[in-house]
């Protein structure tokens, strides 16, 4: 497995976890 490929998971990961995260936070507000 490549650096850099390891790499683009944790980006796209990150952002998957962000978004859920807004989301959750937004449904609990509501």
């Amino acid at each position: 497995m490549s650096v850099l490929f390891f790499l683009i998971i944790a980006s796209i990961l990150s952002i998957v976890v962000g978004r859920v995260g807004t989301v959750l936070l937004q449904n609990q507000e509501a």
